[in-house]
């Protein structure tokens, strides 16, 4: 799985600002389904835990 498919900001879903990834995907395998992805806004440093659900391609 090519890693860059998860972002590595998203937008903070209780201020608006920019949260920024600190996960880091494992090594020689990428960020699988079912992974927890956690994000941290760089406004009000508000944690966010997200499941990464994949991408249509994971499915084939």
């Amino acid at each position: 799985m090519n890693t860059s498919e998860v972002p590595d900001t998203i937008t903070c879903v209780e201020c608006g600002g920019t949260a920024h990834r600190v996960s880091y995907p494992p090594p020689d395998e990428g960020f699988l389904p079912g992974d927890i992805v956690v994000f941290a806004c760089e406004d009000c440093n508000h944690r966010m835990d997200l499941v990464w659900e994949g991408t249509a391609d994971d499915d084939q």
